[in-house]
């Protein structure tokens, strides 16, 4: 959701109260999107990747 400048990371829902994404709307984000994302190293590793690899590639 836009804020009245169009900024679409500063509505009411994207934000917590202190006006910045709380860590439970990162998480849920990561958790429930449908698009592989995954977090690696300058090793070229992934140290991290969210669920829906799982979902994907079983």
């Amino acid at each position: 959701m836009a804020d009245g400048n169009g900024d679409p990371n500063s509505g009411p829902a994207a934000r917590g109260t202190t006006g910045t994404l709380s860590a439970e709307h990162l998480v849920r984000f990561w958790e429930l999107s449908l698009a592989l994302m995954g977090v690696g190293n300058y090793d070229g590793y992934f140290t991290l990747v969210n669920p829906a690899y799982q979902e994907l590639l079983g």
